[in-house]
């Protein structure tokens, strides 16, 4: 049997069908979305940077914003870089110390851009897998924790699917909004959904790892 196209070609052949139609006309058909198969485990043979495989899961590392995200974070921070300092001067008008003022002022800002950087690159998600749950947890700037939790019962259903997650302006979509697919945990009655901010490579490795895990290497 030949191997099947790889899953995170998959995800975007249906993230681009899915921008070239309204919501109303994708909705159906790309909340079934893909299934993870045994046959795209052989996916996982190489390693793949920013995974880092735990006791009980896996680490994931990434980065959010890309190239011209980090672009547009540069242009912000100089304007508003500029706009502080503009500010700034204009209220130590009167002070004999207005230099120092407006430079403090800057350094502050400074470093509190570069705490938040620092936060941003790393920003990581942590999947613990067992036999009765599957926890997920997202970590962004250390105290701001996302947590989804997963009881497991006989069935694991492991697939990429559109929950209502949006992502804004990526390069090859052309600019503007578009629908990402999650990836989606189900067992028994319940259903996780998590990961859309993760790149397509990373969300493809890390449903495999998952589907792997809970239901062998087929």
């Amino acid at each position: 049997m030949a191997a099947p196209q790889p899953l995170h070609e998959q995800i975007l052949e249906c993230e681009r069908w899915c921008a070239g139609r309204s919501e109303k006309d994708f909705r159906e058909v790309a909340a079934k979305g893909l299934r993870v198969l045994a046959e795209h485990h052989a996916e996982t043979a190489s390693p793949m940077e920013g995974f880092t495989p735990r006791a009980d899961g896996w680490l994931v590392r990434h980065n959010v914003f890309g190239f011209w995200g980090w672009f547009a974070v540069v242009i912000m921070v100089l304007g508003g870089w500029l706009t502080l300092t503009d500010g700034a001067w204009g209220l130590f008008v009167n002070s004999p110390h207005r230099v120092l003022f407006v430079s403090l002022a800057s350094l502050l800002f400074l470093i509190l851009l570069a705490l938040v950087t620092v936060g941003i690159l790393c920003r990581r998600y942590e999947v613990s897998l067992t036999d009765g749950r599957l926890l997920a947890r997202r970590h962004i700037l250390r105290y701001f924790v996302r947590t989804w939790e997963l009881p497991i019962h006989d069935e694991v259903r492991v697939g990429l699917a559109y929950r209502d997650e949006w992502v804004s302006s990526p390069s090859d979509q052309g600019g503007g909004s578009f629908a990402v697919l999650s990836l989606v945990v189900a067992s028994g009655p319940s259903e996780i959904a998590f990961g859309a901010d993760l790149g397509r490579p990373e969300r493809a490795r890390l449903a495999i790892l998952i589907n792997r895990f809970y239901n062998g290497a087929g």
